[in-house]
Order: structure tokens, then sequence, then C-alpha cells
């Protein structure tokens, strides 16, 4: 079981289901599926 583990981690599987069920989330919760956010400083 260990080595499915392992081989999803180095072809990154497990940052695409990550990132499916976080917009899947976000979605649910009536917000933008990619939220975006800038901060500006000027001196």
């Amino acid at each position: 079981m260990a080595i499915y583990f392992r081989r999803w981690g180095k072809d990154r599987t497990w940052l695409q289901v990550h990132d499916k069920l976080y917009q899947w989330v976000r979605v649910g919760a009536t917000r933008e599926a990619s939220p975006w956010e800038a901060a500006f400083d000027s001196q």
C-alpha cells in the first residue's frame, strides 16, 4: 500500500486530487472556483 502513496506523490496525483477537491468545496460554498487576491502598496 505504501508504494502507491509514494508513486502518487512522485507523479503529482495527490496535488491533482487536492486541487479538484478544493474547487468542489469552493463551488459548493457558492464561491468562485479560483479565488484571487491582489495587494498593492506604493510609497
